[in-house]
């Protein structure tokens, strides 16, 4: 489970530098602005954070549970 983590966490970070990328050459050519429109809505460093944070929180909330437990 942690691996397909790390892939899912790692391509949204990947795709975003790319989108970014693609971004600034779509902004410095003048001709090529609707690159930068297109990819403009694909950043998903969001998606990254918030599915590292959620399992985080869950690993957590699992030790602490079963630690009173026991």
């Amino acid at each position: 489970m942690d691996t397909l983590i790390a892939v899912g966490s790692g391509a949204a970070i990947l795709y975003g530098i790319f989108a970014i990328y693609m971004i600034g050459y779509g902004l410095g050519h003048s001709e090529a602005f609707e690159i930068a429109q297109r990819y403009s809505m694909d950043i998903y460093f969001e998606s990254a954070g918030t599915i590292l944070t959620l399992i985080t929180v869950r690993k957590i909330l699992r030790n602490k549970i079963k630690g009173k437990n026991k």
